[in-house]
């Protein structure tokens, strides 16, 4: 049993606006959601599940910015708690890269 993977980028209409739906990772793409709001969205859908460390450096303000770059209102849900327990026990015993857009 195979699963072919799409890649297709959404806009449904909703009693509240135009709903753009995206997932997690697609937050670092500000071109998709460019296209999103091209095709009509003024929402912006983004659940995500990011890193212990991504999220603190970069969740927050990429949901920002695309609320800027597109002028959509943003409905964005984190995962939190124990998710990937070991994914987080990993990270956790390692320290921050400076690849994180902190300043040096």
């Amino acid at each position: 049993h195979h699963h072919h993977h799409r890649q297709q980028v959404v806009v449904s209409k909703t009693p509240i606006g135009n709903l753009g739906v995206t997932v997690c990772y697609d937050l670092r793409f500000p071109e998709l959601y460019g296209v999103l709001r091209r095709m009509g969205a003024e929402l912006l859908l983004i659940p995500a599940a990011f890193t212990l460390y991504t999220g603190m450096a970069h969740w927050e303000v990429l949901l920002r910015a695309r609320a800027i770059e597109t002028q959509c209102f943003v409905l964005a849900a984190a995962q939190a708690g124990k998710h990937n327990v070991s994914r987080y026990q990993a990270e956790t015993n390692q320290a921050p890269r400076e690849s994180f857009g902190d300043a040096c």
